[in-house]
């Protein structure tokens, strides 16, 4: 069960769709407003690290994953009918033309079999953060179902795309929920990339048997990206 797991994560990595106008009722007085002044700069790779989540960072539970650091080349295959899908999955997999400055990311679970979190933050150069943005927008609005086939197992896994109501944080937000079968499992992963200025803030959650709460995810959205913004200072 466990490889089936590693499968889900690595193939799918990070994912984002169109955001909603608000959330589900975490306390920004609690969790700190976001929705002010980005950095305008790039992050270094040391600020790439401190803007990373801790343990300290998350709600009791929460511990480091190693299971998941470093994934290595990915060649994985993606089919579908929709036209967006393979726009959709360049972008996540960091394929999609534009360029990369700096990027780390960092895995945490509850147990064996999850809940799991991972984040993954890029700094890209120029505009190519914004172009990222406008690309996952417009790629997953032709993109409601692909196929992943990955490369080292030949694992089958398929994706259905639903819309995520996040809050708008940063400078541009999309959120998505990806239900993801694979051998007789299925698995609800909701997701959400927010971009601060040069800066992706990229989530995904799930869990075997059910999932993170709503507002935990979103709790831990505001935090990573008060990170982000205090480590550009």
């Amino acid at each position: 069960m466990k490889s089936v797991v590693l499968a889900l994560v690595v193939s799918s990595a990070l994912v984002l769709a169109g955001c909603g106008p608000s959330g589900p009722g975490v306390d920004p007085d609690e969790y700190g407003a976001v929705v002010e002044e980005a950095p305008s700069e790039l992050l270094t790779e040391v600020q790439i690290q401190k803007a990373l989540l801790t343990v300290n960072d998350l709600p009791d539970g929460w511990s480091f994953n190693s299971d998941f650091e470093g994934g290595g080349e990915d060649d994985s295959r993606t089919t579908s009918e929709d036209p967006g899908c393979e726009e959709f999955t360049a972008g996540l997999t960091n394929t999609d033309g534009t360029l990369t400055a700096g990027e780390a990311e960092v895995t945490f679970s509850k147990s064996e079999y999850g809940p799991f979190l991972t984040q993954t933050i890029r700094s890209k150069g120029g505009d190519d953060a914004v172009k990222s943005m406008k690309s996952f927008k417009s790629a997953l609005k032709g993109c409601d179902f692909y196929t992943m086939i990955d490369g080292a197992g030949g694992v089958r896994t398929d994706y259905v795309i639903s819309d995520l109501p996040f809050p708008d944080l940063g400078d541009d937000t999309v959120a998505l929920t990806m239900r993801a079968t694979t051998e007789g499992q299925t698995i609800d992963l909701p997701m959400a990339i927010v971009r601060v200025d040069h800066t992706l803030v990229m989530l995904a959650t799930f869990q075997l048997g059910g999932g993170t709460g709503t507002q935990e995810f979103e709790a831990v959205a505001r935090t990573a990206v008060k990170k982000v913004k205090k480590a550009s200072a």
